[in-house]
Parts: C-alpha cells; sequence; structure tokens
C-alpha cells in the first residue's frame, strides 16, 4: 500500500519532541545539531524570517526576533546596524525608510546579501556596540553616523534632534562629533557636518524638525525652536513648536491625534485663543503638508510679511 504523503499544518504538533534549545529564533545549521530533524524544521510550525534560519510561532515574528534570528547566522564582531538599529532605539526615522533589517559584519567576512537583509562589512569598534534586548546593536551615535549614507540632510537632523531632545537625550552633541570625526573619510562626511551644525536639542517632533531645517536653508529667518510665550492676559504660558518672537508668529504641528482626541482637540482651541489674545499668529500644519513643504514654506513668507519682515 502506498504511502500517504503527511502534510503539514501551522502549529502542528511535532511526532518527535523539539530539543528545548531550539524553542528560540535559530539558524537551521544549530538547530540541526542540536537534534532537530529536516522534517522538523519544515514544520509550518516554523517560520523563515530569512534564509537558513527558523523561529517558531504562528505569528509574524516582530523586528526584534527577526533581528535574533538573523544574528545567529552572522559572524561574531556583527551587530543589527543603520535603519534597524534606529528602529530598535526608537530613533526618529521616515517610516517609508523601513525595509528589511540592516546589519554589519566585520570586514574580513562579506557582506550578507539576502532576501530581508541589507548587509554591510565594516569595521566596528567595542564601543560601537551594546545589547537593545539582548540582541547587538550599533550605538546610538554609530548608528547616527551610519545613516548619513542613506538618509537626506532633513531626515538626518531630525534623527539628530530627536536623540539630542533636551526632555529625553539619549546621547550628547559632543559624543556626536566625536562619533562623526572617524567617519571623515566617508562620502557622506560632509553631510553628517552640516546636519550637526543643524541641529537642535529643542525641536519635539521630526515634523517640527523637517520643517525648521528646510526653513534655515532657505531665504527666511530662523525661527526659535519650542518657544515659551508667556501670558499677559492671565497666568499661565504656552509653547510654541517654532516661533518668531519678532513677528509675533508662530507655527504648529498637529499629529493625528490633535484629531482625534477630544480633549486635545478642547485644549487646542484654548490654545489658539490665547495665542490671538496676545497679538500673535498662528500658521497650523499636519503631515499632509510635509510632502509639499516648499508650499508651507511659500505661506510662511507670506505671514512673515505681513508682519513686517522685508527680506
Amino acid at each position: 500500500m502506498a504511502r500517504t504523503k503527511r502534510r503539514h499544518t501551522r502549529g502542528m504538533r511535532f511526532i518527535k519532541p523539539l530539543p528545548d534549545s531550539i524553542r528560540e529564533p535559530v539558524s537551521v545549521a544549530t538547530a540541526r545539531e542540536r537534534g532537530a530533524t529536516r522534517s522538523q524544521l519544515r514544520n509550518t510550525a516554523f517560520r523563515a524570517p530569512f534564509h537558513g534560519t527558523r523561529v517558531l510561532g504562528p505569528a509574524e515574528p516582530s523586528l526584534q526576533v527577526c533581528c535574533t534570528a538573523l544574528m545567529t547566522r552572522l559572524p561574531d564582531g556583527s551587530a543589527i546596524s543603520h535603519l534597524t538599529a534606529a528602529d530598535l532605539r526608537s530613533m526618529r526615522l521616515p517610516l517609508a525608510r523601513r525595509d528589511g533589517v540592516h546589519a554589519t559584519v566585520p570586514p574580513s567576512h562579506r557582506a550578507p546579501r539576502h532576501r530581508g537583509v541589507h548587509g554591510h562589512s565594516a569595521r566596528l569598534r567595542d564601543t560601537d556596540v551594546t545589547l537593545v534586548d539582548g540582541i547587538p546593536t550599533t550605538t546610538v551615535e554609530r548608528t547616527w553616523c551610519d545613516l548619513g549614507a542613506l538618509l537626506s540632510l532633513p531626515e538626518l537632523v531630525a534623527v539628530a534632534d530627536g536623540a539630542l531632545w533636551i526632555e529625553d537625550a539619549t546621547t550628547t552633541l559632543s559624543d556626536l562629533r566625536d562619533a562623526m570625526r572617524e567617519h571623515r573619510n566617508r562620502p557622506y562626511f560632509p553631510k553628517l557636518r552640516r546636519a550637526l551644525e543643524l541641529t537642535s536639542a529643542h525641536s519635539a517632533s521630526r515634523p517640527e524638525s523637517l520643517l525648521r531645517v528646510h526653513i534655515v536653508l532657505s531665504d527666511l529667518p530662523d525661527p526659535i525652536p519650542n518657544y515659551t510665550l508667556e501670558l499677559t492676559h492671565r497666568a499661565g504660558h504656552r509653547v510654541l513648536d517654532l516661533a518668531y518672537p519678532k513677528y509675533r508668529l508662530g507655527l504648529e504641528y498637529h499629529g493625528d491625534h490633535h484629531r482625534t482626541d477630544k480633549h486635545q482637540w478642547h485644549t487646542d482651541i484654548q490654545r489658539a485663543n490665547d495665542i490671538v489674545k496676545e497679538d500673535w499668529e498662528e500658521l497650523q500644519f499636519t503631515g499632509a503638508d510635509l510632502p509639499r513643504l516648499d508650499v508651507l514654506l511659500a505661506q510662511v513668507e507670506r505671514r512673515l510679511r505681513a508682519r513686517g519682515w522685508v527680506g
């Protein structure tokens, strides 16, 4: 009688128990060394986020799990880097750039090149790598420098602003400068240097940083980030994302929660009324304005000229 081919279904029980040591993300080679059979590793209870890796579980693996799985395939001295390191460290990244996993291997090894992996080969000093959720990951400073090869100048400034944000800083301007000097022979070094000239520890969000940088690079006067406006008609103050005190003009970014949160909506109305009572004007913008900042800059220029700026 012909043997019927057994079909696997997701979450199927294993006839032979799995070794406990492969219930975490593992390379196929290591799993085989630890006693897993080829048949077990083909079971659809496993996912394969990258070639030669296995992750046990029915759910789509998280970024952390994917990074852990990839590290099982990389040589000693490797680390998660570039955009993925920035993501693991919650740095201010453009969402559209989060594709695949970036990793750096020592220069004596070939950079990995397969589905879902962006490989890099470079020297990493011990001080360039720390653990994030147990995963070897380039530091904030090294990550920011590596991003110089991938991000535009405004995006690079926004990432630095986030790392330096005065209320939750993860590095210092001095440490970023020191790290930057290690990249002085890289073609993107001038971009890093210019980004540090433009960075601010007072930008509370990525959109604020992007708008501020575009303004500074234009012919418009430089705004002050996170400016505190002391109220005169009543006790209290209001903080403006970007401000021109001389011209009594403020710029305010509204994320989507300003639309969906009822309490925030009422707060915004009170805030706007307070600003008007101080004889200030506020120009508001949202995420929809970011792809066309030239239009927003033209609006800023018109309001500045209406309030006395002559250029």
